[in-house]
């Protein structure tokens, strides 16, 4: 593969690369709002927890009692149900976290195949050099003390 293929292997890496990363942060910003949503619903649940039992102790009917404990089971399974989101949130990170870290490897793998073969390029291109010094210098030196004349 010529350098210049590699350079479009390369670019196309560093897209993948960049597109996984973004993917990551916009799956990161949905844990973190599953996240919010959660702690929001928990601190709302401890709050009417709070009230309800004041309520109860200043006295309340039955029916508002089972009202609220009624309400309360509701919030427990939104909140049971927000946990199951931020759970499959969190794994959903772990597999894009994966595919940018994939990413990364595929293109670091790639530009060190392109610096090998740039270097061996080089070397190439200095033996050709060098092979060339070689070779006037042998001709004037041939010229020089090689033909005894006739």
């Amino acid at each position: 593969m010529s350098s210049n293929q590699l350079d479009i292997v390369i670019r196309m890496a560093r897209e993948r690369r960049d597109e996984a990363a973004q993917r990551l942060a916009e799956v990161q910003g949905l844990v973190q709002s599953a996240q919010t949503q959660l702690e929001q619903l928990q601190s709302y649940q401890q709050q009417y927890m709070t009230q309800s039992a004041a309520t109860a102790a200043q006295g309340t009917s039955v029916q508002a009692l089972a009202d609220a404990r009624k309400f309360i089971g509701e919030l427990d399974n939104l909140i049971h149900a927000q946990q199951q989101t931020v759970d499959a949130r969190e794994r959903d990170i772990e597999a894009v976290a994966e595919s940018w870290s994939e990413a990364t490897r595929y293109l670091q793998a790639v530009e060190k195949l392109k610096a090998l073969r740039d270097a061996e390029a080089d070397q190439r291109s200095i033996k050709r050099e060098q092979q060339l010094v070689d070779d006037v210098f042998s001709l004037k030196h041939s010229a020089t003390y090689g033909h005894p004349e006739r």
